[in-house]
């Protein structure tokens, strides 16, 4: 799925692609983080919550 969205992206001329990962979700991020998305110090909690969400871009 990230696989398309970037390729859909990269079509439209998009230049960055951003998301928010709940910060305590290690795989997940691990995996962003793998196929090259950053985090960008910029938090956020989670309406309704105590979570924090992390965001995470990556630049095409």
């Amino acid at each position: 799925m990230v696989k398309y969205a970037v390729i859909e992206a990269k079509a439209k001329q998009i230049k960055t692609i951003y998301l928010w990962v709940v910060e305590e979700n290690l795989p997940a991020r691990k995996f962003y983080q793998a196929i090259g998305f950053y985090p960008t110090g910029q938090t956020n909690t989670i309406g309704g919550t105590t979570k924090q969400e992390m965001r995470y871009e990556l630049n095409l």
